[in-house]
């Protein structure tokens, strides 16, 4: 990884990196071996990495800090300690991921928070649970996703035996992690999830986007209010 960091550096000038291990910080003596070369070598390169929940503390995040690592990506997935357990079979907590958060911003880490909505017993109220923790917590940046049964995982096995997808005639195309196509969830109307992820994650690209991506999101909103209130004012004139 150092010598990779140094080819991109020397050949590139490079100066932000992003590991993408899904937990950097897994093998705690590894990494503060790591971050320690990283912070000899190249004191002015900033980097984002991945992390679980449970991976994360004082030493680490310090040594993470020190060594140019400026935001953490968490798969926090769920404000909803039921489908928390559901999708990470009780492997942690909501309290162990709001104590991430408060560790990062501890250490003036930004924290980058992805979260899953759509699993088939969810309802709207364990929703509102993520939104709630989303805010409260005052997450930096976050995406959410709709829940991805992917071929071989215990996931696409549950959906196979409950009816809700079948081994032959899916379309392909719209099996990619931001699609939102298609949902497994039984309690919650599909549009209603596509509108709860499409409203948080425009609010963190409209928050954190560059003037050219909030133009384009406040352009598209105005279009979509005015035509939602031209379609109201036609049908208003019909009735009369």
């Amino acid at each position: 990884m150092l010598s990779e960091v140094e080819y991109f550096v020397s050949k590139h000038k490079v100066q932000y990196f992003f590991f993408p291990e899904d937990d950097l910080f897994c093998n705690k003596k590894r990494f503060l071996s790591f971050a320690e070369e990283l912070r000899l070598r190249y004191p002015k390169i900033k980097y984002y990495a991945q992390s679980r929940a449970i991976s994360l503390n004082d030493e680490i995040l310090d040594a993470a800090k020190r060594s140019g690592c400026v935001q953490i990506g968490i798969g926090f997935e769920s404000g909803s300690e039921r489908i928390l357990n559901y999708l990470k079979s009780g492997f942690v907590t909501v309290e162990q991921s709001k104590r991430a958060v408060e560790l990062c911003k501890k250490h003036k880490i930004k924290v980058f928070g992805n979260f899953i909505i759509g699993a088939p017993d969810e309802e709207w109220s364990d929703v509102e649970l993520t939104r709630r923790f989303i805010f409260d917590n005052k997450i930096d940046d976050a995406a959410v996703f709709m829940l991805m049964p992917f071929p071989g995982t215990e996931l696409w096995n549950r959906c196979l035996k409950g009816g809700s997808i079948s081994e032959k005639g899916n379309n392909w195309e719209e099996w990619y992690l931001s699609s939102h196509n298609f949902s497994i969830c039984n309690a919650v109307d599909k549009a209603k999830h596509i509108q709860f992820a499409d409203t948080i994650n425009e609010h963190f690209q409209y928050k954190n986007g560059d003037i050219s991506i909030k133009y384009e999101l406040l352009r598209r909103n105005v279009r979509n209010f005015l035509m939602k209130r031209i379609s109201e004012t036609i049908r208003l004139l019909k009735r009369q």
